[in-house]
């Protein structure tokens, strides 16, 4: 993963079987450059909410949620605040 500040990482993760079924084989493992790790609802055709890894401070990398979305044949990615 690259920071911008010539200080790349790398990170090595275990994901459950089910995963593979419920997000790969969709296409859904990666979209915008971000790692989804579950989808938590199917708002519609061209929506989703999921759960994804978002990057925090430093190298830190942290599940979120978030909504995907496809618009124009290609998937994005709009982070949800979280409520403190």
């Amino acid at each position: 993963m690259a920071n911008g500040k010539g200080n790349d990482t790398s990170l090595k993760i275990t994901l459950p079987y089910r995963w593979y079924n419920k997000i790969y084989t969709k296409g859904f493992s990666v979209v915008d450059g971000w790692l989804v790790l579950d989808i938590l609802e199917k708002i519609d055709e061209n929506t989703y909410k999921v759960t994804a890894g978002k990057q925090g401070r430093g190298f830190e990398v942290y599940p979120a949620p978030a909504v995907i979305t496809k618009k124009d044949k290609k998937w994005t990615v709009k982070w949800i605040k979280e409520r403190k």
